[in-house]
């Protein structure tokens, strides 16, 4: 008997992608010719998210001018320092003019406080904006504080407005958003209970400010813990002895 094998085309089957695919001239490469972008988003987050990646293309530029200016008046010190010192380094460098550290002084200050001024993309950029802030970092410009505090407080509220994901409320259902705050309300009582009861610091339950299963598990196997009792609050607490 003859055995045949016919060869299938696994291709064949998979989804095909049928959304268009546009194409745009590389601004900062520019030999690569076009560059493929993703099709237009479908949802509110996903619209939201392409706005944010706008800001952060101008983030980035403002950010890339203050390390630029940065490095600037690192290096001029470090020129003149060797400079100073006859070193062989130094004779590789013009001398610097007269006012040079300041000039470069000024170009830094001035590249900071347009960072302070760029549309921030994330929250954690505007974390930065506050602390680069409240350090007096826009001191010795002429940019007013006021300036830069109603910037801060524009982004929070373009990222208020702009959310990049659904939240509990949006996403869940509210009874069952409901039931998961019950459970995690009488999950802590029942874990600090058990640590009340055992001596257990305090130290040891960080982890229930954002409870995650790693952490869950870790608890429950240090103290021999069993998961039902721990989860839903039936049985022992203890895990029961194998028998042979």
């Amino acid at each position: 008997m003859t055995e045949t094998a016919e060869v299938i085309q696994i291709a064949q089957f998979r989804k095909k992608n049928t959304a268009p695919i546009n194409t745009v001239e590389d601004e900062y490469f520019p030999r690569r010719r076009k560059v493929k972008t993703l099709p237009e988003p479908q949802t509110e987050t996903g619209r939201n998210y392409r706005l944010r990646l706008q800001r952060r293309n101008d983030w980035w530029k403002a950010d890339a001018l203050v390390e630029y200016w940065n490095t600037a008046v690192k290096m001029n010190s470090a020129v003149e320092r060797v400079q100073k010192h006859d070193l062989p380094e130094g004779r590789v460098h013009a001398v610097p003019p007269q006012g040079e550290h300041m000039r470069l002084i000024g170009k830094y200050r001035a590249a900071l406080v347009q960072k302070l001024l760029t549309p921030a993309p994330t929250g954690a950029d505007i974390a930065w904006k506050r602390a680069a802030f409240n350090a007096g970092q826009h001191r010795y410009t002429d940019v007013k504080p006021e300036r830069i505090e109603r910037a801060i407080a524009d982004d929070v509220e373009y990222l208020r407005t702009h959310p990049t994901r659904r939240s509990g409320k949006q996403g869940m259902d509210p009874k069952k958003l409901e039931e998961r705050r019950e459970w995690k309300t009488a999950f802590r009582a029942r874990v600090t209970l058990y640590a009340e009861r055992n001596g257990i610091d305090k130290s040891e339950l960080a982890w229930l400010g954002r409870i995650k299963h790693e952490h869950l598990a870790a608890f429950a196997d240090r103290y021999g813990l069993s998961y039902e009792w721990l989860l839903e609050g039936s049985g022992t607490e203890g895990r029961e002895t194998p028998t042979n």
